[in-house]
């Protein structure tokens, strides 16, 4: 039963005659998982901006308000 479920037919032969489709396929993957890692990297970031004290906001020189409103930006305010 699991053979049936397998993608592995159905993409060969959709990409049989297509190879373009392929390079196409494998571009959009790199460019959603670089744009993931992107987003998972200033979700971190904005985390441990949060968690400053006012003192050490001062010696990268933002204020509290301009470190709340970074963090609180969405994963996907980075994109474009």
């Amino acid at each position: 039963m699991s053979a049936h479920l397998s993608p592995a037919p159905f993409a060969r032969t959709i990409v049989h005659g297509a190879p373009h489709l392929v390079v196409a396929l494998r571009v959009a993957w790199r460019r959603f998982r670089r744009a993931y890692a992107v987003a998972l990297r200033d979700e971190v970031s904005r985390r441990n901006l949060r968690r400053l004290d006012d003192r050490m906001l001062a010696d990268i020189g933002i204020s509290r308000a301009q470190a709340q409103f970074e963090a609180d930006r969405r994963p996907w305010g980075h994109i474009g």
